[in-house]
Order: structure tokens, then sequence, then C-alpha cells
């Protein structure tokens, strides 16, 4: 398979032998470390709910994730171990997830949390309920979305999900 290799490391140029096996482990740890990761590397919005849940991250984002599949959404990405969870496309009028283009793209919206450690076993979650309050092709997916506005019927529905996984961990209790 790399029958190329052994020619060029045994190399008598010591120069060229230094940067081929410098590329070579760059390349193996750029790949080892980028390649599993799921959560975005951008931030949740300046305005995203933020709570503390008395569980640890990889708790919430499990629970977070049977609590929004009972509400009928479909998960697009979800990692409980970097604390990230975000739906596919919801469409608020039809109560499915669905196709992001409509008449009325504010009428469709997705959810994301970033669950982050916090004291004591607890949890940082910043959560928010994303819409493109106008479909924009030039512009990159997240770009063109902005968080609902707080009489929104989909702040209305992350509201709900979050008091359910709060009665949910005030059920359970905080963990030692």
């Amino acid at each position: 398979m790399l029958k190329w290799l052994p020619r060029i490391i045994n190399t008598t140029n010591p120069m060229q032998k230094t940067f081929t096996l410098f590329a070579l482990v760059l390349a193996a740890v750029s790949a080892a470390c980028g390649a599993n990761n799921v959560r975005p590397l951008y931030s949740p919005f300046i305005d995203a709910v933020v709570d503390t849940i008395p569980a640890p991250p990889d708790v919430v984002v499990d629970s977070l994730a049977t609590v929004v599949m009972l509400r009928g959404f479909e998960i697009a990405r979800i990692t409980a171990s970097e604390g990230y969870l975000e739906t596919k496309w919801f469409n608020l009028d039809a109560g499915r997830s669905g196709g992001t283009y409509t008449r009325h793209p504010d009428r469709v919206i997705r959810l994301r949390f970033f669950a982050e450690p916090g004291r004591d076993s607890s949890t940082v979650l910043r959560s928010e309920a994303a819409h493109r309050p106008r479909l924009d092709p030039s512009l990159p997916e997240h770009e063109a979305e902005a968080m609902v506005p707080i009489d929104h019927a989909g702040d209305s529905l992350l509201q709900s999900v979050l008091d359910q996984l709060r009665r949910a961990a005030d059920r359970v209790g905080p963990t030692p």
C-alpha cells in the first residue's frame, strides 16, 4: 500500500527526509484530531437561553435527545461526549421535521444545545431555537440563521423542551 514510503524515509537528503517525516506526522495528527468532531466550531448565539442542569453534560444531552424525539424532532447531529445536540429543521405548521423551503421560512426552526461541564457535576446548558428569517442561498446556512424572537412559537417550543428536561433532572436528582 505504501511502497513509496521506505524510499522517501531512506533518502540520503536530510532536508527531504525531515520535511517528509514532518508532513507525515502533521497529516496523521490532523486526521486523528478532527475526524470525529461533531460539535461545530461556532458558538451559541449571544442571546441563547442559559440554564444549569444538575447532571453531567453527557446525561443532559442523552436526556435532551429523548425529549426532542418525543416532540417529533429528528436529530441531525448529536455527541454526548462533546456536549452537543442539533435537530433537523422542524416545520411548526406541519408539526414535523422537514425541508427548510416553505412560503414561510420563519415557521421552520431548528434546536441546538451546547452542554458544558459546570460545578458539582452539573451542566451549563446553552439552548437556542434558530430560524432563517429569509432564505439567502448566497450565505452559508449558519450565517443566515438567527434566534427566534421571544414571542415566536419556536421559543415556546424550546421553553417547553427545557421545562421537561428540568422536571426529569429534578426527579433524578443531582449526581454525586
